[in-house]
């Protein structure tokens, strides 16, 4: 995902909007005093802005005036300086929950401290704008224990961007808002408001920085909300817990999440592509689900697995738990015999179909399958929209229409695709190399209603 990364910075340096300027502000935005913009309601509270001297500010009652630094309105993001050169003053003040604001980045939970000697671990951070000649103010991890000569100020969520090694008004403050467009706000737009659950693929989880920010990155292109779906220790369980136990883990905390009641879209990267279907299927009394994305799913199988500098006992090792999860090679007829992930999620067992698992998965209104061109993970690369090779070969592909799972339509593949609900993506690029254009494109119409 580092394409993704770099390529996103790339654009937000090169062609974020600069709001210095009152020709470049426009709506949710307005410049106090004025005139109304034509089909626009300028009055929208917690958006008013002053312009003066060449600097434009926003007010915040809890805080008080913020610069404006610039406004990115496609990625709906607004970046903020501290006039007071303080950025911490901000994050222990600033209450945005009677705002239409949010911070951009996700949050962590910090501790202030005030503390009468010097501490040299690495584990308290000094803020030199909160410290003086006699005390020293730091951050710290809310677990970690701290000395008697410290007194506790306030626990506050910081966006985890900027901590723990920020500097005085580094990166300044990126918040982000979830105002609809106003065409939009009359009808109420309920599409806008599903969620997104998102779970990730083998090997990673969601506190990795490149799962933060591809979540980041989503929420602020759709302007939806979302949510990275953990599953029990993240990249080891993602090895080791069996995908049946990872889905019904996924499945119980979609259930106990309120946000969800009223339906959300999966979007599924890799391995998490099957734990997400196994979501569709098996969650019983689960919340329903409207739209699935998923990147370089393994859905019918690999046949090979890639070793990239590992042991041939190493590799030996790794092809066996492989094979008990998701290989589906002729020479193993018989794994039909036992309880595997992938045999049940493809409804494969003769005599055995389960039609609430075909009902559940054609029951979506979208179902959008991301291959990539040059994928060697994913062998062959065409499984990702459920292509595989015929039973007893390995050449040649068969595309997903001529596999046994559409033509007698075991989960509903079939159903979906001939409704005009299937959506076949290839884009070029190695394993879950997609580049911002493409999210914005083949992904983000299908979170925030812009498709139905």
């Amino acid at each position: 995902m580092n394409s993704l990364f770099f390529l996103t910075l790339f654009l937000f340096f090169i062609f974020q909007t600069s709001a210095t300027c009152n020709d470049d502000i426009h709506y949710p935005f307005h410049i106090k005093g004025q005139q109304k913009q034509q089909g626009y309601d300028t009055t929208l509270s917690g958006f008013e802005l002053l312009h003066k001297d060449n600097i434009t500010t926003i007010h915040f009652p809890s805080y008080g005036d913020l610069v404006v630094k610039s406004i990115s309105y496609d990625t709906k993001k607004i970046d903020l300086l501290d006039p007071k050169n303080c950025v911490h003053r901000v994050f222990l003040n600033l209450n945005l929950t009677l705002t239409p604001f949010q911070y951009y980045y996700v949050l962590k939970n910090f501790t202030y401290l005030n503390c009468s000697t010097t501490l040299l671990h690495t584990n308290f951070t000094e803020i030199p704008c909160l410290s003086g000649s006699s005390y020293h103010v730091y951050t710290v991890d809310p677990e970690v224990h701290f000395p008697s000569s410290c007194k506790r100020i306030k626990t506050v969520a910081i966006p985890f961007e900027y901590s723990p090694y920020i500097s005085d008004n580094s990166l300044g403050l990126r918040l982000t808002w979830n105002l609809l467009e106003s065409e939009e706000i009359n009808e109420g737009n309920k599409t806008r408001d599903s969620h997104i659950a998102r779970y990730t693929g083998i090997g990673n989880q969601c506190s990795f920085p490149n799962a933060i920010l591809l979540n980041e990155e989503l929420i602020a292109y759709s302007g939806v909300q979302g949510f990275c779906v953990e599953v029990g220790n993240g990249a080891w369980d993602s090895w080791f817990m069996p995908l049946q136990e990872q889905a019904d883990v996924v499945c119980q905390k979609v259930k106990e999440m309120e946000e969800l009641k009223g339906g959300y879209n999966i979007v599924g990267f890799s391995q998490g592509s099957l734990i997400g279907r196994g979501v569709v299927q098996f969650c019983e009394g689960g919340p329903p689900v409207k739209n699935f994305i998923s990147l370089a799913g393994p859905h019918a199988g690999i046949a090979s697995f890639p070793m990239c500098g590992v042991s041939i006992v190493a590799s030996i090792l790794l092809d066996a738990f492989i094979l008990s999860v998701l290989w589906n090679i002729w020479l193993l007829a018989d794994i039909l015999n036992y309880q595997m992930f992938l045999p049940k999620l493809n409804n494969e067992k003769p005599g055995q179909r389960n039609s609430t698992y075909k009902e559940r998965f054609s029951s979506l209104e979208n179902l959008v399958l991301i291959m990539f061109e040059y994928d060697t993970t994913l062998i062959p690369k065409e499984t990702a929209w459920f292509g595989y090779y015929p039973d007893g070969y390995f050449e040649p592909v068969l595309p997903p229409q001529e596999t046994k799972l559409y033509t007698e339509d075991w989960i509903g593949l079939r159903a979906l695709d001939e409704a005009g609900r299937v959506h076949f993506i290839s884009l070029p690029g190695i394993h879950m190399e997609i580049f911002e254009a493409d999210i914005k494109k083949h992904v983000v119409p299908y979170l925030n209603g812009q498709i139905s």
